[in-house]
């Protein structure tokens, strides 16, 4: 069983220009025989594009209908890879914007409130000192104690 999933809001940018050139480069390699009478026009934006330098599999003959259709497209449309990219771009940043809710104010987390407090320039450093100074006080006085039991001479101490 399949569901139906919505239409998308947002549509595959490319602006309406060079969509019609790009229709109309379809038309022409579809002619040439390089291209299927259903090609899509991705087809032709990718022949045309730079994305496969090589061209593997494509006839030489067929090359150089393709270099002219880019050549072409870029004297009509300079800099038209830019403004496709540009448009993809634009396209994700407003789906961003209809996706994304981001708070209005940022709340201190508890353990934010700790790190304002141990790692303030001015009392961090007397909390960390304390806090070591405790810690060595309780290793000491602990084995003082261990050791205050034992009937095992320590070095430069008598035993009672």
């Amino acid at each position: 069983m399949s569901r139906q999933l919505p239409a998308p809001k947002h549509t595959p940018p490319m602006p309406t220009e060079i969509s019609a050139a790009l229709d109309d480069i379809r038309l022409d390699l579809t002619k040439g025989g390089v291209l299927h009478d259903t090609a899509s026009l991705l087809e032709s934006l990718y022949l045309i594009s730079d994305h496969d330098p090589q061209h593997y599999g494509i006839a030489d003959a067929h090359m150089s209908r393709i270099s002219a259709c880019h050549d072409d497209l870029e004297k009509k449309f300079p800099g038209w890879e830019d403004r496709l990219a540009g448009a993809r771009y634009e396209t994700v940043e407003s789906i961003l914007k209809d996706v994304l809710r981001r708070p209005e104010k940022d709340e201190a987390t508890f353990s934010d409130r700790i790190d304002a407090v141990l790692l303030n320039p001015v009392f961090g450093f007397g909390i960390m000192l304390s806090a070591m100074v405790l810690l060595l006080y309780t290793i000491f006085a602990l084995s003082e104690h261990r050791w205050a039991g034992s009937k095992v001479p320590l070095a430069g101490r008598e035993t009672g």
